[in-house]
């Protein structure tokens, strides 16, 4: 995907989410509280914004409705 428009570049957005998906199963299985409110909060945006972003270029090639 090319740039998007002075954002993030993907990659580094799928570290992030990565990163919250280790620290979530850490989290779950290894410490309690390793999560912090500030930071379930931050991912939220980030994640719908990836969401929509996902969404659009499906429906640029025809694979979502």
């Amino acid at each position: 995907m090319p740039p998007r428009g002075g954002r993030r570049p993907l990659e580094t957005e799928a570290d992030q989410f990565d990163d919250a998906r280790k620290k979530r199963n850490r989290s779950q299985y290894e410490r309690f509280g390793l999560i912090t409110e500030t930071e379930a909060k931050q991912l939220i945006p980030a994640a719908s914004t990836f969401l929509r972003e996902v969404k659009a270029w499906l429906q640029q090639r025809g694979l979502h409705r």
